[in-house]
């Protein structure tokens, strides 16, 4: 089995509106731990190490960042710039 570097560990997941199942393909290790502990099927197996897997599409979901979450970014975000600003500052003196 290769080595496979960082950039190389993809995951890609495929699936259409016309089926009920979605496709895995992944060389990351968590990952395939994780749908093999979910009993995916396991559809092959490659010589780098990565699984393809299938499992029912409505075990796909995507998070989204929740308003709060934004609000805290922005705010972190401007700190930062604050913080950045006072200290370009006192490093001039």
């Amino acid at each position: 089995m290769a080595k496979l570097t960082l950039i190389e560990r993809e995951t890609i997941v495929l699936f259409n509106e016309a089926e009920d199942t979605a496709t895995v393909y992944t060389c990351t290790k968590s990952i395939i731990n994780k749908c093999q502990a979910a009993g995916y099927k396991v559809l092959s197996k490659d010589r780098c190490g990565g699984f393809l897997f299938e499992c029912p599409k409505s075990c796909i979901s995507f998070r989204s960042v929740p308003k709060e979450g934004r609000k805290k970014r922005a705010l972190s975000e401007e700190h930062k710039e604050k913080f950045r600003k006072a200290r370009v500052k006192s490093d001039g003196e």
